[in-house]
């Protein structure tokens, strides 16, 4: 049910250097782990996360940086929660900026 890949561009009302600010960020989601990027003005990650399912929620929790940065996030720490309503993907995330108690509606393709 969650295998795919999931996009969310997000941006603040702040110009920096001629350019809005904003973030984009990617899941790429397979059956038992996840890849979540985030490309952004002084703001980027790529974080492989674990995954647990209960009802119509998945949760990503750290498991390392992809680059081998060691930051802040401990092992286990949940990152984002993914659920469904109706035929909408949305998240909700420590990780995004703009708004980290916000659910925001991700782009899904296969």
């Amino acid at each position: 049910m969650w295998q795919g890949h999931y996009e969310l561009s997000t941006s603040r009302d702040e110009i920096m250097n001629d350019m809005q600010v904003g973030t984009f960020y990617e899941l790429n989601i397979n059956s038992d782990s996840c890849l979540f990027t985030a490309n952004g003005i002084q703001y980027a990650f790529s974080n492989m996360c674990s995954l647990s399912e209960k009802n119509d929620t998945l949760t990503g929790y750290y498991a390392y940086d992809t680059r081998g940065f060691q930051l802040y996030k401990q092992i286990n720490t949940p990152l984002f929660k993914i659920f469904k309503k109706a035929d909408q993907y949305y998240i909700i995330s420590s990780a995004i900026l703009e708004d980290t108690s916000k659910s925001y509606v991700l782009k899904r393709t296969l």
